[in-house]
């Protein structure tokens, strides 16, 4: 699939790249407060299908130490949805 730009949301075109098979659902879980959660991270990704999400940082594991709040912050991203 390409790239789908979100033209209203320029930094986080920038900072990730978006793809799926039905580009308007993409665009539509994609809205204001989904950006905006990934822009302010900037260092994970997320895949999904259905109503499953895998939600990580790209090359780093997650301490034991820190897991909880790893968690949390996946679930704060559910929230958005």
């Amino acid at each position: 699939y390409q790239d789908i730009d979100l033209e209203e949301r320029p930094v986080f075109s920038d900072m990730f790249v978006l793809r799926g098979e039905d580009e308007a659902a993409v665009r539509a879980v994609f809205g204001t407060a989904v950006a905006e959660f990934f822009e302010a991270r900037g260092d994970v990704c997320v895949a999904g299908a259905g109503h499953e999400i895998l939600y990580w940082r790209p090359g780093k594991r997650v301490d034991a130490k820190t897991l909880d709040r790893f968690i949390e912050e996946g679930f704060g991203l559910m929230g958005t949805l």
